[in-house]
Formats: C-alpha cells, structure tokens, sequence
C-alpha cells in the first residue's frame, strides 16, 4: 500500500497538504525482526526488515533508532533491509521508519536484551527449588558466570548422578530416583558445585522410603538364557544373564510353575557388577514336563524379570542337557 497525498482547500485558495501514513494503522504493517533477541554487550547482531519500497525515482531510506543512536540502511528493490547495529546493555528499545519519499511508514519497534559476556560475570550458583514428582524430581538452579557447574546427588556418601553445564543461567536439572530407600540417613543431598568449590547445597531431601523402594523396582531389567533352544529336560544346565540392576546387588534366581502362585524354587544367585549385569548357572529342577518360568529379583532393587522354560520328557528329541562343567 502506498502513502496518499490529499490535497484540501481551505478558505480562498489556502491549500493543507496531510499525509497519511497506512502502515502505521494497519494490521498488516511490514515487520521487522533481530538476529538475535539476547546479543552479547559490544557484540554485534542484525536488525532487519521488508516492505520499504521507494516512491518514484527517488531511493527510500530506513531510519533506525536504537537507545538514542542512529543509524540508517538502504533497501534492496524488493523492499528488505538490514543493518548492524552493536549491543548494549540491559533491554533497549529498536524503532525504524521507512522514509519512501511519499510512502513513510514506521515499523513496530522491538526490543532486544543486551547480555554481559558471562567471562566478566562473577561466578556465583543457588539453589532455587526442589520438587517431586513420583519417581522424578525437578531441581532448579540459578548460576552466573561461565564455569564448570556440576550438580550433584548424594546418597549415603556416594555421589549417585550428577549433572554439568558451562554457562549461567536458570535451568532446571530432572533427576530419576532410581535406588531402594537407604541405610545410612532418609533422603539425599543436593550439591552444586564448580572446579573452585562449593556454591550452595540442599540437605537431606526427604522423601518416603517405600516410594524410593517403588521407583527403584519400576527400573526395567532384562533376563536372557543364551543357550536356551526352545525347550530343555530336567537336570540340564543353562547360563543365565541379566542386566539393568543395582550394582553389588545380589540376584536371586527362582524357578517356578508359570503361572502359579507357588514361590518356587531358589536354583542359583549371582551378584551384580559395577555396570548392571550379572551372568551365572542354574540347573533345570527334577520336575514333571510342563511351562515353567525363571525369575531373577534384585534383593535390594527389587528390580525383577522373568523368562518362560518349557521342560519335555528326556529323549524327545529336543531340548538335550547341557550338561556344562
């Protein structure tokens, strides 16, 4: 759309000449946007624009005002534009007006943020809050500067998780309860830290044992047995594996009627390595053919999986012993 000259009569041949600016009043009024609404103090960033097209011969011209500093750009023949203009600090006001030589309009103006380099911000951390929800807590933090920040989750004088980033900021660390209620002292710790000490902690983050006991049991966890063909004979032996359970745990391995209530029997245990798995020998029980079901229960995780055993008569053909070492 382009600006309206209007040309009034008023009184004996006094002439008023009002101009009309349409994209001030209009819904569709060209935008203009920054590279970057939160740039670096003394750093430089982009503003640019569309729509300012010239009226006539003559070249149209953006005006652009930023704290007080002026600049200008000339557009493109389709009517963009842009500029660099160089941040400061704190939120400050951009305004531009495209001067078309009959077709001036101002854009919306905007505002952008100027940020301090965080290499000249004191290096500074807090804790703001901490939230559970179920098996999942919310810890927000608020830290300035650039370092080396580090969250960590204490547990019975072991660090269980831990979380970093580099800049400062708020940001919000989701942390998964994952182990059995402790022994030692209810809760956890929360420490932040960097390379240079300690900047805030949180004591003793309670909450109930038997939901710490649940999350750590909701864990999933997988059991195989490899050399397991799709069906065995009593007395054979297999190998067993698992993974996905609480380290230095022991696993207890039961065999059972699938399907019933009856506990079974206890036919093997194996303790749990630093990284989850755990791998033993069991021997297949003396009982009658039929569906059963091996289980292997984490006795402090409460993490617990089950694979299906069908047991045939010996000399069917299928399932021979294994008979191992």
């Amino acid at each position: 759309m382009k600006f309206v000259k209007r040309t009034l009569a008023v009184g004996l041949g006094a002439v008023l000449s009002l101009a009309i600016a349409p994209f001030a009043q209009a819904d569709t009024a060209p935008m203009m946007k920054a590279s970057d609404p939160t740039p670096t103090v003394g750093q430089a960033f982009t503003v640019s624009g569309e729509g300012c097209l010239a009226d006539g011969d003559k070249a149209a011209t953006v005006l652009i005002d930023y704290q007080g500093k002026i600049s200008t750009a000339k557009p493109a023949a389709d009517g963009t534009w842009s500029a660099s203009l160089t941040a400061v600090e704190g939120a400050g006001t951009i305004t531009a007006t495209c001067d078309g030589y009959g077709a001036e309009f101002a854009y919306p103006s905007l505002t952008v943020t100027g940020e301090p380099d965080l290499a000249d911000v004191a290096v500074t951390g807090e804790f703001l809050k901490a939230v559970r929800d179920g098996c999942k807590v919310t810890i927000s933090t608020k830290t300035t500067g650039l370092s080396d920040f580090t969250l960590q989750v204490w547990d019975d004088g072991d660090v269980i998780n831990s979380f970093t980033w580099k800049e400062g900021g708020t940001r919000d660390s989701v942390w998964t309860i994952t182990r059995p209620a402790g022994t030692q002292a209810a809760g956890v710790d929360f420490v932040l830290t960097t390379s240079d000490g300690m900047l805030d902690h949180i004591e003793n983050f309670e909450y109930p044992a038997s939901a710490a006991n649940e999350c750590s049991a909701a864990v999933k966890v997988s059991i195989a047995i490899p050399d397991y063909n799709g069906s065995t004979v009593a007395g054979a032996k297999h190998t067993v594996t698992g993974k996905g359970y609480l380290p230095g745990e022991k696993v207890t391995l039961t065999f059972a009627l699938y399907g019933s209530e009856d506990p079974g029997k206890v036919v093997a245990t194996a303790i749990v390595g630093e990284d989850g798995t755990f791998s033993t020998t069991f021997v297949v029980p003396a009982w009658a053919p039929g569906g059963y079901a091996l289980y292997a229960t984490g006795d402090d995780s409460g993490r617990s999986d089950f694979v299906r055993v069908k047991v045939v008569k010996p000399g069917s053909g299928i399932g021979l012993p294994h008979t191992g070492n």
